[in-house]
């Protein structure tokens, strides 16, 4: 799998820079929020029982996004820590690269990105 980018229009509560690095905050509560958390869970479980009925295996699924998502805290991938004032509009973007496997476990790798305007 090469990736997959999917516009996250999240409703953002935050984003905390600890470590020179930014950690984005949303209310799991909010309607518009909620819903479209449900919607990147259905696509994480779609993905791995594709890939499972694809790869024939009988694996237990890790549903790393699902967990990540509903705590409301999500770290944000960026090479470069820019001076917010100095920003057009920012759009997130998460990037689902590829299903990992062990012996017994598989999931999905993701990071979340920032996009500018």
């Amino acid at each position: 799998m090469n990736g997959i980018f999917l516009t996250f229009p999240i409703q953002v509560s935050s984003i905390d820079i600890i470590d020179n690095k930014k950690q984005m905050k949303f209310n799991t509560a909010n309607y518009a929020n909620a819903s479209l958390i449900k919607e990147f869970v259905r696509i994480e479980h779609r993905l791995l029982d594709n890939y499972m009925q694809t790869k024939q295996i009988n694996h237990k699924k890790n549903y790393l996004l699902a967990k990540q998502l509903y705590s409301g805290i999500m770290k944000i991938y960026k090479e470069n820590i820019q001076n917010e004032t100095n920003m057009c509009t920012i759009q997130y973007v998460i990037k689902i690269s590829g299903i990992w496997e062990t012996t017994n476990e598989c999931g999905l790798t993701y990071k979340l990105f920032e996009a500018y305007n």
